[in-house]
């Protein structure tokens, strides 16, 4: 497998794809929230001080019955451009036994109010970035290889019966793998795909291995996420972050909660970006 060896730099910026599953299962177990905590913190992650970096491009795009591109623009745009700010009180230790309790922004760039919709059009959502990525890397030959990260709530769904559940999955895997195949111009850089599984469920996976027993859900989400390349410099991630790593695991996250999504960000994206890298609490610089 090759591994990735270009940086993402202000001089060489990337792109990140977000699909955000958009139905009312999805808001109902906070996949919105999910989506703008990531946004949030790779934002803050890129900060100089005065403002973020320019080292993403994002593209989010909401899908339930349709399809659609919601925001776009690199991370000063976003900085800059949340929907609204809320308050949010984080409960922090006062050293004495006690607890402090602090509110924090919160921005908001992907909101809950969704028409009532029982399709979860996650093919199309695919297509649009095969699309989007496409003139990406011809435009940019140079730059590293995109990421997707799919949050969604369950399987994809039509709306419509002329598919069989196994048939739509079959055609959104089919589809998936010919996006995994999709190399920069440049270095061949392969596409990294991440997807977040957001269920009702006490139990959590963070980049696990095939496991004989994932539910159907799981080991869809699963198949269609990426193997992690060059594993070792995960395992220097590993030390850093906590998280369970071992060889033949794939970007799969099942159930993260608020307090993971810094550690998957710092995880995911000092590692693409910088060459597995080991994550020592820098930012980045260029």
């Amino acid at each position: 497998m090759i591994p990735q060896n270009i940086r993402w730099s202000t001089a060489n910026p990337g792109l990140l794809i977000i699909l955000v599953d958009q139905t009312n299962t999805a808001s109902f177990v906070g996949v919105p929230d999910i989506a703008n905590a990531i946004i949030n913190e790779i934002i803050q992650l890129c900060f100089d001080g005065r403002r973020p970096k320019n080292k993403s491009y994002i593209r989010i795009i909401g899908y339930n019955n349709e399809v659609r591109l919601l925001q776009s623009g690199d991370l000063q745009y976003f900085e800059a451009n949340p929907i609204r700010v809320e308050g949010v009180i984080k409960k922090l230790s006062d050293g004495a036994g006690g607890i402090l309790e602090i509110e924090t922004p919160a921005p908001i760039w992907i909101q809950e109010e969704y028409p009532d919709s029982a399709g979860r059009n996650m093919y199309e959502a695919f297509e649009l970035s095969n699309y989007i990525i496409e003139g990406w890397i011809e435009q940019y030959p140079e730059r590293p290889a995109p990421i997707i990260i799919n949050i969604a709530a369950g399987l994809p769904y039509d709306g419509f019966s002329y598919y069989t559940e196994s048939m739509l999955l079959k055609k959104v895997t089919d589809f998936v793998e010919s996006i995994k195949t999709i190399a920069t111009k440049t270095s061949n850089e392969k596409i990294q795909i991440i997807n977040i599984l957001v269920e009702d469920s006490l139990n959590k996976y963070i980049f696990p291995k095939k496991n004989s027993n994932f539910t159907l859900e799981q080991d869809f989400f699963y198949e269609v996420s990426t193997e992690l390349p060059n594993i070792q410099g995960m395992y220097d991630a590993e030390k850093y972050q906590r998280l369970v790593l071992d060889g033949g695991t794939r970007s799969f996250v099942y159930n993260i909660g608020k307090d993971d999504i810094r550690k998957l960000v710092e995880c995911l994206f000092n590692y693409n970006w910088w060459q597995c890298r080991k994550l020592n609490g820098e930012r980045f610089n260029n």
